[in-house]
């Protein structure tokens, strides 16, 4: 499969969107030919989901994103790449704002506190983040994030944590971090079974006050067209 990429045309360097998703197959190859290979400008859109990237492959993503040799990319959509863990989200974490990338998609990439902590300094400036689908993520990693983004300096309009293992500790700091979050539009937490009375009272209480707030279920990394 990496070899049918490698064989793409040199007409992939005036590409607007670039979709790989689903092929398994391709691996960290994939990663270190767009690094290496596609020195192109116009790239806004990188979908690389369910590819078999691990952590190696997305830090050499990760290398390439500030220098806009990937560029100048709004959206990255990794989900599906199991092996990417803490490392990998890491290693995008790193680049993150000196990069373009507002929209990121990292759902059931293996990810968890430290990951999520990681990902959380640079929260603000994304516009999308979606982390569903990571059950090792739990109360420490969400509330990491809720504290930058409760700070008031926000961008996010979709967050996505659905299906990740947030419980009442979690749930609380997010009702409280919501309400300094004006910009944001959809909340995924849909599937998050270890929330408990506590936590769901919290997060009722809290979105009066969010009136933007739209609860979204999680369908496959992605948010649904319909309110929750």
């Amino acid at each position: 499969a990496f070899e049918t990429a490698q064989s793409l045309p040199q007409f992939c360097s005036s590409l607007l969107e670039l979709r790989l998703c689903g092929n398994d197959k391709l691996g960290d190859g994939v990663a270190h030919w767009l690094a290496d290979v596609l020195p192109q400008r116009g790239l806004q859109l990188l979908d690389l989901s369910k590819t078999g990237l691990t952590s190696s492959g997305i830090l050499r993503l990760a290398q390439a994103l500030p220098s806009a040799v990937i560029g100048p990319l709004h959206v990255l959509r990794l989900s599906g790449n199991r092996d990417c863990g803490d490392a990998g989200a890491a290693a995008l974490a790193a680049v993150l704002e000196a990069s373009t990338v507002a929209d990121l998609s990292l759902a059931s990439c293996g990810i968890g506190d430290a990951g999520c902590s990681a990902i959380a300094g640079s929260a603000s400036k994304l516009c999308k983040l979606e982390l569903g689908g990571n059950r090792d993520i739990g109360n420490a990693g969400v509330i990491d994030l809720c504290n930058v983004l409760s700070k008031g300096r926000s961008n996010l309009h979709r967050l996505g944590l659905g299906a990740t293992g947030m419980g009442d500790e979690g749930a609380t700091g997010l009702s409280k971090a919501i309400k300094s979050m004006p910009s944001l539009m959809a909340l995924d937490m849909d599937g998050c079974d270890d929330i408990g009375h506590s936590g769901w009272l919290w997060m009722s209480e809290a979105l009066p006050h969010a009136p933007g707030v739209q609860l979204k279920p999680f369908q496959g990394g992605e948010f649904a067209s319909g309110p929750f």
